[in-house]
């Protein structure tokens, strides 16, 4: 299996233009993949080299998940990664997507929209190899297809502009809305006594917006806003009341 290692920062000397006053180039260390051989990989570990030095990208932890995962589907399968055979779904890409983050998804073991993310850490390693000539493509060949998608335009004046194209890949992964995919459900009363029992060792105020969160369905920044005098007003009058959550709406608490 693929693994990395953090790389420490290093002083490279410049070659050109020489000068005994030109000062090295200081490189950050980054993430430093090396296969189940313990071979260099050396496409992958100049792209974070990029990622770092000339992007100065602050958050590679994604990118360093998805690549050690595809990297590691590429050896479990045999599969090179930069062999693409005509046929489009024994490609690694396609099949990375299909038998490893789809399949995966759809049991539940990543989020689609992990998975979704994954797949687009890999585009743009290849995206990054093909511009800077480390990979060699034909129209036979290629990780994967360019497509045009016409997104709907929610914004103002839409009416005049209804759509607009954006360029993505046969590769990407569509999230499937929330309510496709998980419904909200209420506590079971088995759930509410253990969560009560945890909830017992925090202290007062995390207690408090909890209990407004499950009594009344309040949001977590309605119920850590919500101010104390409501509350007793609702305490001291021992009924229901109507109160004002946000600019404009309202929700009845007891």
């Amino acid at each position: 299996m693929a693994y990395v290692v953090i790389s420490s920062s290093i002083s490279v000397p410049r070659i050109h233009p020489k000068s005994s006053l030109n000062k090295p180039i200081e490189l950050d260390g980054f993430p430093t993949f090396y296969n189940a051989n313990h071979q260099y990989l050396l496409p992958v570990n100049l792209w974070f080299n990029h990622l770092v030095n000339i992007r100065r990208s602050k958050n590679l932890n994604s990118a360093v998940r998805a690549i050690k995962r595809y990297w590691s589907f590429l050896e479990e399968h045999d599969l090179d990664w930069d062999i693409f055979p005509p046929s489009k779904f024994l490609r690694p890409t396609y099949r990375f997507r299909n038998d490893d983050l789809l399949a995966k998804a759809r049991n539940g073991d990543i989020q689609f929209s992990t998975a979704s993310l994954y797949m687009l850490h890999v585009i743009k390693f290849y995206e990054w190899c093909i511009a800077n000539r480390m990979l060699a493509i034909d129209e036979r060949s290629k990780p994967f297809e360019y497509e045009l998608i016409h997104v709907r335009n929610r914004g103002m004046m839409n009416h005049l502009n209804p759509h607009y194209v954006v360029t993505s890949t046969d590769l990407r992964i569509k999230v499937p809305k929330k309510s496709e995919i998980q419904s909200l459900n209420p506590l079971t009363k088995i759930e509410v006594e253990l969560y009560a029992q945890e909830l017992s060792t925090f202290g007062i105020e995390f207690i408090i917006q909890q209990l407004l969160q499950i009594h009344s369905g309040l949001r977590i920044e309605e119920a850590c806003t919500f101010p104390l005098s409501l509350a007793l007003e609702a305490y001291s009058q021992n009924t229901n009341i109507e109160v004002t959550i946000g600019p404009s709406k309202a929700h009845t608490m007891r």
